[in-house]
C-alpha cells in the first residue's frame, strides 16, 4: 500500500486499525464521521466526496504510529 492519501487508502487503513468511520472523525478532528464517508467514497461513485486535506492525512498516520494500531 502506498502511503499517500487515496480514498482506498484511507479505507483500507482504517479498517486494518479497526476503526469506526466515528472513532476516525474524532482522531482527526472533524465533527461528523459522514466527513470520512466522503474522504472515502470512491471517485467514480456519484457520492459526494472530497479529499482528505494533506494535515489530516498526515493526523491518521502520526495517530497510527503513536498508538502501533497497524
Amino acid at each position: 500500500m502506498e502511503l499517500g492519501y487515496t480514498p482506498y487508502n484511507l479505507r483500507t487503513l482504517r479498517n486494518r486499525c479497526k476503526l469506526t468511520q466515528a472513532e476516525l472523525a474524532q482522531i482527526v478532528g472533524v465533527k461528523h464521521y459522514i466527513q470520512v464517508g466522503r474522504w472515502e467514497a470512491k471517485p467514480d461513485t456519484e457520492t459526494r466526496r472530497t479529499d482528505m486535506s494533506l494535515e489530516k492525512w498526515r493526523q491518521f498516520l502520526d495517530w497510527t504510529e503513536k498508538t502501533n494500531a497497524v
